[in-house]
């Protein structure tokens, strides 16, 4: 079997909601074992974003907590936020770590984009 061949496959496409922020999909979908998924769910978030994983001296990780409407709580996260118009992903990185954690940091480690 070839790789596409493993991979499912996007039949068609309903639009259910789209905006500026965020996209909402029902997909007809073909999957490898041959079977039709008639509602696949995609949600899409056009705009770029950074998500980044703060460590003290101890290796602990700095997470904060934001009132998630959708679950009706508060949750624990790693600092994270959209890219703004033309800042780089390290500049919009450090910056969200400043608004919401206040700290400032150097961003040594590994790093990935996507």
């Amino acid at each position: 079997m070839q790789n596409e061949e493993l991979m499912p496959k996007r039949l068609g496409r309903t639009t259910i909601y789209e905006s500026e922020h965020v996209c909402l999909y029902s997909d007809r979908v073909a999957q490898p074992s041959g079977q039709i998924t008639e509602n696949y769910y995609q949600i899409h978030y056009p705009e770029k974003a950074v998500a980044i994983v703060i460590f003290d001296e101890e290796d602990n990780i700095l997470l904060i907590q934001n009132r998630r409407y959708t679950v009706g709580r508060l949750e624990w996260e790693v600092p994270a936020g959209r890219i703004e118009y033309g800042e780089s992903n390290e500049d919009a990185a450090k910056r969200e770590a400043i608004e919401e954690t206040g700290c400032k940091s150097e961003l040594e480690e590994k790093m990935i984009w996507q």
